[in-house]
């Protein structure tokens, strides 16, 4: 820092100084009164029975709190799958979210296992016919790779 700065900022300095009023002093007297006057008040049985139910108000508030906290904490941590809320199409067999190539697979491996045999209703019946078969994977398979796939 050179002179010339240091010389500037001790003008502002007094300049600053001189522009503030001078702090007031209070008398000890009126220091006493207001401190003695604060002592009765927070002594009186009125002012303690206020900070006990304050207290109270408190802990009561910071018990709801956290038992909030511990509740959605708890119900956070459910196992429940994502799609238990949304609507499944029974032709996505894999869950996916979308009808494509994998489910008419799926569902080809389930008909020859013979998984919808007198299954009425019970299945991705594609062709409506009341029946699932190797008819409804064609109809899958067909429809998962046409252009504007079903969804």
């Amino acid at each position: 820092m050179s002179d010339r700065e240091a010389t500037d900022d001790d003008k502002l300095a007094a300049e600053i100084r001189a522009a503030l009023p001078r702090p007031s002093r209070v008398p000890r007297e009126v220091d006493v009164a207001i401190l003695s006057q604060a002592r009765r008040e927070l002594a009186s049985p009125r002012s303690r029975s206020r900070r006990r139910f304050l207290r109270r108000v408190v802990v009561a508030a910071a018990a709801a709190v956290i038992l909030t906290g511990v509740v959605f904490w708890f119900r956070g941590t459910e196992s429940e799958p994502a799609t238990s809320l949304v609507a499944v199409d029974p032709r996505d067999l894999d869950r996916s979210g979308q009808i494509d190539i994998v489910d008419a697979y799926l569902l080809a491996v389930r008909v020859a296992a013979g998984e919808f045999v007198d299954a009425k209703g019970a299945g991705p019946d594609v062709t409506g016919d009341g029946e699932i078969d190797g008819r409804d994977v064609n109809a899958l398979a067909l429809a998962s790779v046409r252009l504007g796939n079903l969804r």
